[in-house]
């Protein structure tokens, strides 16, 4: 897939700082690093980060953290995901007090290690998914609203999350009809996604588009007509609601040709922003944009990322 180059990535997204001399984003603070010192043993240093680490959560539980990204870059296999997994079985001895958790993580998989961790009952958690499986685990996808612990993947997130303008407003993560106070995003987070098709695989749509409503497919027929004069440097908004059909073909389990899954996949990722038109090497013609970012008011959040400092 091409990667947008910084001047690209300027105009796409004008209200985020990328990358640029190592500044965050202008609507996200970002914590300082905290010095540890360097007298410490490296076991020490690494026992006191997640001393800390627990310290800015429990803050978080208890409603007084600051709204920032706080980010935990230890390496692989150091106890990032075991830290919250403790954390969380605290909480539970306490009787869970304060408003709801959120972890959010890369694969479903995971979930089953966070449950043993922090020693959840059926009661204590459920998993916000359209997996049948998940979706029935702990107290079942119709008690998300009510359940302490709630378990969601970074691609649901940001499915749902492009719905709303705000967090806040997202309900289907919300505790008794509150934000839920700690949330934890366990991995790499970036702020938008980037994703790019090619203009001559859009004819590959209407066979995986077949069961779909006239309505739905009229969508994918005007982005066709609107594609169809466009020059260099170009920027074409992408309809919103192409997302929920995009993710319902997707979702089906049905057999769907590669080249349609790629351009379904990257239209649902850009649905609502705009993609700018490129020429390749080949000859070709392709849309390459970004997503719509992660609402800024999901902060306080705390970032599990090896590669952070990288």
């Amino acid at each position: 897939m091409p990667t947008p180059s910084d001047e690209m990535l300027e105009r796409l997204f004008p209200d985020v700082i990328i990358n640029q001399d190592d500044k965050p984003l202008k609507s996200i603070p970002v914590t300082a690093p905290v010095s540890i010192s360097s007298t410490l043993s490296p076991g020490d240093r690494i026992k006191r980060a997640f001393s800390l680490l627990k310290g800015k959560m429990q803050q978080a539980l208890d409603g007084g953290l600051d709204p920032a990204i706080y980010v935990m870059s230890a390496d692989a296999g150091t106890g990032k995901s075991t830290a919250v997994q403790s954390l969380l079985a605290e909480w539970k001895s306490k009787g869970f007090p304060g408003e709801g958790a959120i972890i959010f993580l890369n694969t479903l998989a995971e979930i089953d290690a966070y449950i043993a961790g922090a020693k959840l009952d059926k009661a204590d958690y459920a998993v916000f998914t359209s997996d049948p499986v998940y979706a029935r685990y702990g107290a079942g996808r119709e008690a998300v609203g009510l359940v302490s612990v709630l378990f969601t993947t970074h691609s649901m997130a940001r499915r749902r999350l492009a719905r709303r303008a705000s967090f806040k407003d997202a309900e289907c993560f919300h505790y008794k009809g509150q934000s839920r106070a700690l949330r934890v995003w366990d991995e790499a987070l970036l702020p938008a996604e980037y994703a790019s098709f090619d203009l001559n695989d859009l004819h590959m749509l209407p066979s995986a588009l077949k069961g779909r409503s006239r309505d739905e497919i009229k969508l994918f027929e005007g982005l066709q007509q609107s594609l169809a004069t466009v020059s260099a440097g170009d920027l074409i908004p992408i309809p919103v609601e192409i997302r929920a059909v995009a993710d319902g073909v997707l979702g089906t389990g049905g057999k769907i040709a590669e080249q349609a899954r790629r351009t379904l996949e990257a239209l649902s990722k850009l649905a609502g922003s705009k993609a700018q038109i490129n020429g390749s090497a080949d000859g070709g013609w392709y849309c390459i944009g970004i997503g719509l970012p992660i609402p800024a008011d999901i902060a306080p959040l705390f970032v599990l990322d090896a590669s952070a400092r990288v």
